[in-house]
């Protein structure tokens, strides 16, 4: 099996981290002397065994749902609710630890967070860096937060690229999920992409996560892709 070094991944984590590499096919699941360096390694191509030596820890899908943007209608807003992109700042303890409480769980169902081998608080490190770097312009030109009666309920971070505008986070607080609160995000993020000249919404989620797969068929999005992802890990 060949194996390609994630040097981000491994550095982030703190153990070597790889990707299969399909680039020389066919693949060759055997006893490769490059699979040994690994702690873990990723498969996003179709199923396969465990290399010698490792077992499987997570097996899931991931989709990619996108929607057309047409001349989207602005929402209406109840009375007490209102938008913000304001950056916490350092002294912002309450909203950056609300922050951080939306963002695990627009990744309760995430592959790093039902690996249990990468663990909870590897889980916690990756979402609270993502949510840093959605403030910072890497992962997010912009971070809607949803507030009601100064308590925040809804998180939503946006990204463009060329024509497209991706949903990087999406999550609305469990108190107020069932409330259209999910839709009016989705509503905003179409108005933002139209305004930065996009023409179509993006968002990814994973096949077990049922709720956000009906809220965004809902909002009229449709699948563009799915794969199949696997984390091997050394035993």
């Amino acid at each position: 099996m060949e194996v390609k070094a994630l040097a981000w991944d491994s550095v982030f984590f703190g153990f070597p981290v790889g990707m299969v590499d399909y680039s020389n096919l066919p693949v060759n699941i055997g006893n490769g002397k490059s699979t040994k360096e690994f702690q873990l390694i990723y498969n996003t191509h179709p199923h396969i065994s465990p290399p010698f030596g490792y077992t499987e820890s997570y097996q899931g899908g991931k989709v990619t749902f996108q929607k057309e943007i047409h001349h989207p209608s602005l929402p209406i807003l109840h009375k007490d609710f209102c938008l913000s992109t304001r950056k916490p700042s350092t002294q912002d303890y309450n909203l950056k630890r609300s922050l951080q409480e939306l963002y695990f769980l627009a990744g309760h169902r995430s592959r790093f967070k039902l690996d249990q081998e990468i663990g909870d608080l590897n889980f916690k490190r990756l979402y609270t860096h993502w949510l840093n770097e959605s403030f910072s312009g890497k992962m997010g030109d912009t971070v809607y937060q949803l507030i009601y009666k100064e308590k925040l309920v809804g998180v939503l971070s946006l990204k463009k690229t060329a024509n497209t505008t991706s949903i990087s986070i999406i999550a609305v607080h469990p108190k107020f999920q069932g409330q259209e609160i999910g839709t009016t995000l989705i509503r905003f993020a179409e108005i933002w992409g139209e305004i930065q000249g996009c023409t179509s919404l993006e968002v990814n989620t994973q096949t077990c996560n049922t709720k956000s797969i009906a809220l965004y068929k809902k909002c009229g999005f449709s699948i563009k892709n799915q794969i199949n992802v696997q984390h091997f890990w050394k035993k």
